[in-house]
């Protein structure tokens, strides 16, 4: 599935860069990615640069996810596409907030990354 999204797999530790920035400190190996972190993403423009390179990494037909407006859902589909193609755990839980029920996502840290960090 990966190929046909990817021309090229996007490298571990940049995505962990990006993750590293936007998310709070990795608690249990886990990055939190949620509401305040998408919001953070945005304030600083990190989305601007990321998206930029990572396109080329997409195949042709596959870039109008990275060209769309960019809602909390768009980029959640991007990581869980990245954490698919390494195989990494992502998990999801509801919360609400603002009466709103958001999804919050848990992306794993692969353990060679937690004992020797980037």
């Amino acid at each position: 599935m990966s190929k046909q999204i990817f021309k090229k797999i996007i490298d571990i530790i940049f995505f962990y860069d990006f993750l590293d920035k936007i998310c709070d400190e990795p608690k249990n190996g886990l990055y939190i990615f949620d509401l305040n972190a998408y919001k953070k993403m945005i304030f600083y423009n990190y989305h601007l640069q990321f998206l930029k390179d990572i396109s080329q990494n997409y195949q042709s037909s596959k870039q109008f996810y990275l060209e769309r407006e960019l809602t909390y859902n768009s980029i959640a589909t991007i990581f869980r596409q990245i954490c698919k193609s390494h195989e990494i755990e992502i998990k999801s839980k509801m919360k609400y907030c603002d009466s709103k029920y958001i999804i919050e996502y848990s992306i794993e840290k692969k353990q060679e990354y937690i004992d020797n960090p980037i």
